[in-house]
């Protein structure tokens, strides 16, 4: 009679003193049977699912890094075609069409942001990566490699573990040596054939790479975890800026050279331009893996994973340029000269 009480009692809501507590614990529950004997039931513990599981975001944050990897060399050869062609400013119309056809795929999801302040900071993030994007493309267009381009990308896990650490206002020694860890070790691997990091005018304009890539990837981790709904349209809204950077960039270097002729007369070659050999590959890949795939599920990790360690991982994008570069532009290193590429 007693235990047929305590049922009730739990069953009803009401306190039972140790009831709640057991069963907040999930542990083994009792219920009566018809008869009214007391019968133990087995709660299940419960299971993790694999799809939010940090492992399998990391993972897939790698496999991002290895895209990217890829589109470094295919913006590299996507900006030479455009060069061959006689193009003014190669890099940033490279980046102008390349994000524009990126935004154009995720146009649907340009104006559906969740609020306004969700707007606000994926365009924050979209103005961090359009300013590394046009620093990169401008620093390829004035010759710099893609190796060297890769390099200095790989500082973005010391810039965003950086500013995690300032804005926690704690010295997290674990995650600042990881990054400086692995920026060594991609130095390492480009640099130890005896290759020297000389700077040329392209090269400092990428020393501002890592800078706006580390801002926006912490931007974006404080986004995304704030507004986990946003996933789309704040890829869309990056690239759009992104594309608006770029563009703009384009349009106002070409006047500023030709005047209203100038700019006329660049979109009226466009359709010529575009049939440049080996553009669209390498811009097809560039726009819609490098960046439509990966941005989006760099944003789905980023709900899940710290941006200090999305950013970490994004460290070993150059050794996945090296490899593409060895396997599509046939760049192969000689061990005994220059340098190994090590996996």
């Amino acid at each position: 009679m007693l235990l047929r009480c305590c049922v009730h009692s739990a069953n009803d809501g009401g306190f039972v003193p140790g009831w709640q507590t057991a069963s907040t614990r999930s542990l083994p529950q009792q219920a009566v049977a018809a008869d009214g004997t007391a019968e133990v039931l087995s709660a299940e513990a419960p299971v993790e699912n694999f799809l939010e599981s940090e492992g399998l975001w990391k993972g897939i944050s790698m496999f991002n890094a290895m895209m990217w990897g890829g589109s470094i060399v295919s913006s590299k050869a996507g900006i030479d075609a455009l060069a061959s062609t006689g193009a003014e400013d190669p890099g940033c119309l490279f980046g102008a069409l390349r994000f524009s056809v990126a935004t154009l795929c995720l146009s649907p999801w340009l104006f559906s942001s969740s609020s306004l302040e969700s707007m606000f900071g994926s365009m924050k993030v979209g103005g961090c990566y359009g300013a590394a994007y046009m620093a990169m493309f401008l620093a390829m267009g004035l010759g710099t490699s893609a190796a060297k381009t890769s390099f200095f990308g790989s500082l973005q896990a010391v810039v965003c573990a950086g500013i995690t650490c300032v804005v926690a206002r704690q010295f997290k020694i674990g995650t600042l040596a990881a990054a400086a860890l692995a920026v060594a070790g991609v130095g390492i691997l480009e640099f130890a054939g005896g290759d020297t990091l000389e700077l040329a005018p392209g090269d400092l304009i990428c020393s501002l790479v890592p800078l706006c890539f580390g801002a926006g990837w912490f931007i974006l981790g404080q986004t995304m975890k704030k507004f986990p709904e946003d996933t789309l349209p704040s890829t869309a809204l990056q690239l759009a800026m992104t594309a608006l950077g770029c563009t703009g960039w384009t349009l106002v270097s070409t006047f500023s050279k030709g005047g209203m002729e100038g700019v006329t007369g660049l979109l009226s070659q466009l359709p010529d331009i575009l049939q440049a050999p080996g553009l669209m590959p390498s811009l097809l890949y560039s726009a819609l893996i490098g960046n439509v795939l990966t941005m989006w599920l760099a944003n789905e990790a980023l709900r899940r994973v710290k941006g200090s360690d999305v950013a970490l991982l994004a460290a070993s994008e150059p050794l996945w340029a090296a490899v593409a570069a060895m396997i599509f532009l046939g760049d192969v290193r000689d061990l005994g000269d220059q340098k190994m590429i090590a996996l």
